[in-house]
């Protein structure tokens, strides 16, 4: 409705939602000094969709103290923000099969969502949508015997695939792949960052990005035309990886990092269950399907952040 309240945060809840830029893990995140600068990730859910926010209004209140030590309330009111009318694109699976983990996918608190990254005097945050997709194995576990070697990767040479008819943009197919759990072979630059990696132009203003391909596994090149399903290249562990997975995401521009990142439908897909940490299972947990989480079937959607899911 008119002018109704969607949320408020404060204190602990405040700081959890903060990024300070340029500070060390340390850092008070609810003390603004002088000079420095914050991000604050707002995640909002709308429960009644059917009643379109035309306009955001937000309203900042900062405690700050006086030289004679007495404090003052300072009220930054009246900050408007139109949303983006941008309707989300609607495509098909990057890969196919069962038991693929979403990790640090759609939620506040997600790596990906937080990576800020300045280029060209702007900043963009280019992964703001983006899911790494790692595949489980009729174990519950990422890999088999050793973890130490990308082979024994359940998802390790899986077929990635176009989610939509395209054209090929960009593609580095230069990089060679990492040993899972270790630093990356190569320095993390702009360029190595993303390892092998293709673009696809979906159309619209919009661009499909994979990245850490296996290196010397890409079917297309640049200017090629794709059609939707057909094959890209193979899962790897190429750039700035740990073990191998797919990243992918959608941006408003033909670069890895200079853009910005949005959100996106997936045809349709089953949820099996959730897991508890990305973590813990890289570090050889199993992750068991629970009863208390029936399949669920989603259509142009967005998989839940660590959610285990099929795409057919």
């Amino acid at each position: 409705a008119d002018g109704a309240d969607i949320a408020k945060y404060e204190t602990t809840a405040l700081a959890s939602m903060i990024k300070v830029i340029g500070a060390n893990a340390d850092t008070n995140k609810n003390l603004l000094e002088s000079g420095k600068r914050m991000v604050v990730f707002v995640w909002l859910v709308l429960n009644d969709i059917s009643l379109p926010v035309k306009t955001l209004k937000h309203k900042f209140i900062f405690e700050s103290t006086k030289s004679d030590g007495s404090r003052i309330e300072n009220i930054l009111d009246n900050v408007i923000l139109k949303p983006n009318e941008m309707k989300p694109p609607k495509i098909g699976p990057p890969l196919l099969g069962m038991n693929w983990v979403a990790a640090n996918g759609a939620s506040n608190i997600a790596g990906h969502r937080r990576t800020i990254f300045a280029i060209g005097g702007k900043a963009k945050i280019s992964q703001r949508f983006a899911i790494d997709f790692a595949k489980l194995g009729d174990d519950g576990k990422l890999a088999k015997d050793n973890f130490k070697e990308n082979k024994n990767y359940y998802g390790y040479g899986e077929t990635v695939i176009s989610v939509a008819d395209a054209r090929v943009v960009d593609v580095q197919d230069e990089i060679p792949e990492n040993i899972p759990l270790e630093k990356p072979v190569v320095p993390i630059t702009y360029k190595t960052l993303a390892g092998n990696y293709v673009i696809l132009d979906i159309g619209n203003g919009f661009f499909a990005f994979y990245a850490h391909l296996q290196p010397k596994s890409i079917k297309v090149r640049k200017g090629d035309m794709v059609k939707k399903g057909q094959t890209i290249g193979l899962l790897g562990n190429s750039g700035n990886s740990d073990l191998p997975h797919l990243h992918f995401h959608i941006s408003d521009a033909n670069s890895p990092l200079a853009s910005e990142g949005v959100p996106y439908l997936f045809d349709n897909f089953e949820v099996l269950g959730y897991i508890e940490s990305p973590d813990a299972l890289a570090e050889g947990a199993k992750w068991t399907r629970s009863d208390n989480h029936p399949s669920t079937f989603y259509r142009s959607q967005l998989p839940p952040d660590n959610s285990v899911i099929t795409f057919r």
